[in-house]
């Protein structure tokens, strides 16, 4: 958590005594959250994570730094195209 704080990912934690299964279909339907992090005593031994995505039934596992890496890269990619299509726009209506 920490980790992608640090990186200025937002991120938070559902630590409510809920079912890992009624989480996920809350975070899919309800709060349409894009990334999922499912971290159990397995993958914090193993300093891995378990990635679901939104929309996706598939799951991946990987390790910890391998995701925060692939994180960060998406998130400048998601950032920049805004950043490029906002003035764009804004050049065009002008």
């Amino acid at each position: 958590f920490k980790a992608l704080q640090e990186r200025g990912i937002r991120a938070e934690i559902d630590d409510r005594a809920e079912s890992i299964g009624y989480k996920i279909r809350e975070a899919n339907g309800k709060y349409k959250i894009p990334v999922q992090l499912i971290l159990g005593k397995n993958e914090v031994e193993n300093r891995e994570v378990n990635i679901r995505k939104f929309g996706s039934q598939q799951q991946e596992s990987m390790k910890l730094d391998e995701f925060l890496d692939i994180i960060v890269d998406e998130a400048k990619i998601r950032f920049d195209n805004f950043y490029i299509h906002f003035f764009q726009t804004l050049h065009i209506n002008n």
